[in-house]
């Protein structure tokens, strides 16, 4: 199956500068679920940004994810999120804009989001953000988060997949993959 967050990085980027200020319109539903799936979504965004290991311990399912496994398998590395977490290796600060979600059926869904880092050595980059979700007991668990440099001048060359146990990187260079720790 065609890997649909690496083929918007690579061809199907944004034609425009992105407007970074305009609110999302997903807040605004009266659906239940909806709503339900952005608040899971910005508990990971609140674990992640204030490196918070047991709120992000409680936002993912405890199971792998076969996107990250595969990496692993490969040779990859998977950064721990007591790693990931860590004072100067998370994206403190960093904005989440352009909310959006996507019910694909009663125990599965998907919310996107553009990212946003703050520090100054990551400054104009905006990355596009994909989690799965699934329903356990009555509440959204993250199954898998990924991301990819989405920008208007460049086409991307890495993308990053998270699970219960961490981040693994994908880095394009020089027609090869390679793998490696996380990408910022």
């Amino acid at each position: 199956p065609p890997r649909l967050l690496e083929l918007l990085g690579q061809s199907l980027r944004p034609l425009e500068l992105l407007d970074l200020e305009e609110e999302s319109t997903a807040g605004s539903s009266s659906n239940p679920v909806i709503q339900e799936l952005l608040r899971a979504q910005a508990r990971f965004y609140e674990a992640l940004t204030l490196g918070n290991r047991e709120l992000m311990k409680e936002v993912f399912v405890d199971s792998p994810s076969a996107l990250v496994t595969e990496v692993i398998d490969a040779g990859g590395r998977v950064d721990n999120w007591e790693m990931c977490l860590e004072e100067d290796a998370r994206p403190s600060g960093m904005l989440v804009r352009n909310e959006d979600v996507f019910v694909a059926s009663s125990n599965e869904a998907y919310t996107t989001c553009i990212e946003i880092p703050t520090k100054i050595e990551f400054e104009g980059a905006t990355l596009l953000a994909v989690q799965k979700w699934t329903l356990v007991d009555e509440e959204w668990k993250l199954a898998l988060h990924q991301t990819i440099p989405w920008s208007v001048e460049s086409r991307a060359g890495g993308t990053l997949r998270c699970d219960s146990r961490g981040c693994v990187a994908l880095t394009r260079s020089q027609g090869r993959r390679t793998f490696g720790g996380m990408i910022g």
